[in-house]
């Protein structure tokens, strides 16, 4: 297998040119987001490679998919991936900002984003912290943008640094968004706090449904948890 290239069951996925590499994140915001109810459309925001967009296809085969991206190249490579799958026909790459997408006013039944949330030093002229710094995406400013996006019954869909979960739920609070589903992950079963945390959310509160997975619980030794998770897509999680 190229290093360059990551082979799924039903797909794979050029990383060459994108800043953001094929990495445990997409895979499980890819495998875990929600979809609305009767959900017709999706839109991903800060496609990248175009994974979670051609997860969410694999997973739910009549939705139309819309998938944005800021930076050319990462476009231009997601595009090629898309074509290559057998998702090409619902799937559609943008390469737009999330700051200058309107759509027309039109509003979207389910939203995904693995958001930018590097807190470093910035350096402006890298394009992979540029593409993972949180100052060009700030939970605030996403926050604010999906929910002029997000129709009255829809579900957006976020990861996170778990350590970043207090800034995330009062920038939804001041959107008056509210968690529906939070999912809090830890490397291993060993490990004494989480390092992610999954957030689905929604305009109408519900009660919050809290858990947990653990994707390891030794090097390279899943847990049952993440097998289920993820079976559909690694090549290596065997049905």
């Amino acid at each position: 297998m190229s290093k360059q290239t990551f082979h799924f069951k039903q797909f794979s996925v050029q990383h060459q040119k994108s800043a953001m590499k094929v990495g445990t994140d997409g895979v499980l915001l890819g495998a875990w987001a929600k979809c609305a109810d009767q959900s017709s459309n999706l839109l991903d925001i800060g496609t990248g490679t175009g994974l979670i967009a051609l997860m969410l296809a694999q997973r739910f085969p009549n939705l139309h998919i819309t998938a944005i991206e800021a930076d050319a190249d990462a476009s231009d490579e997601a595009r090629e991936n898309v074509q290559k799958s057998p998702f090409a026909h619902q799937i559609e790459i943008k390469h737009q900002t999330l700051q200058t997408f309107s759509n027309e006013g039109q509003k979207f039944d389910t939203i995904v984003c693995n958001p930018p949330f590097f807190e470093g030093v910035f350096e402006s002229n890298s394009a992979r912290q540029f593409a993972r710094h949180i100052q060009v995406l700030p939970p605030e400013l996403l926050l604010k943008l999906v929910g002029q996006l997000l129709s009255s019954n829809g579900i957006g869909n976020v990861i996170y640094p778990f350590e970043l979960l207090e800034r995330v739920e009062n920038a939804m609070a001041k959107q008056k968004l509210y968690i529906l589903n939070q999912t809090h992950v830890l490397a291993t079963t060993d490990s004494k706090k989480p390092e992610r945390v999954l957030i689905s959310f929604g305009k109408s509160k519900k009660e919050k449904e809290i858990d947990q997975i653990a994707i390891e619980t030794s090097r390279h030794v899943y847990t049952h948890e993440y097998w289920q998770l993820t079976k559909s897509f690694y090549q290596k999680m065997k049905d």
